[in-house]
């Protein structure tokens, strides 16, 4: 990352079944797309990109379900359209709170199309946000799947 990027440590999705472009910026239904949409099964473990600490865990009628981390350097990295449909019904892990420290890779949702992405297929929307500033994640996402790809087969679970 140059300087005054943040970092994206972790991938938000604990599956290398992702797919995801560059769309940011791009104006679809009369708005700009400000994050990048992060395709995978529903259900799939959401995480944390990096340490910090839970600032909202909260539902609206666009993002749907949604979690924010706000971290050591200021950057929050936001989750969006978090599943609902889990087994126990609920779109957060059971024991994350507001105000919980989580270290990069811990699960804070799950992959699903609440908000104004029911009927899609399931994803997150995934935003940064710089001193309140939305910045392109892109090539952090590039870099962060490419880690977790290259570990993936190391490990041998992947060709």
């Amino acid at each position: 990352a140059r300087a005054d990027e943040p970092d994206v440590v972790y991938f938000p999705i604990d599956s290398t079944a992702v797919d995801f472009t560059g769309d940011f910026g791009v104006r679809a239904k009369g708005r700009v797309h400000q994050g990048v949409d992060l395709f995978a099964a529903e259900g799939t473990p959401v995480v944390a990109v990096s340490d910090g600490f839970v600032k909202r865990l909260s539902y609206g009628s666009r993002p749907g379900w949604y979690a924010v981390v706000r971290h050591a350097d200021g950057v929050e990295s936001w989750y969006l359209h978090l599943d609902h449909d889990s087994a126990d019904g609920e779109p957060f892990p059971a024991d994350l709170k507001v105000g919980d420290f989580v270290a990069a890779g811990t699960v804070i949702g799950f992959v699903g199309d609440s908000g104004n992405a029911a009927g899609t297929d399931p994803h997150v929307h995934f935003e940064l946000h710089d001193r309140g500033r939305r910045v392109n994640p892109f090539q952090e996402l590039v870099d962060a799947s490419n880690r977790l790809i290259e570990l993936d087969r190391k490990a041998g679970l992947i060709q």
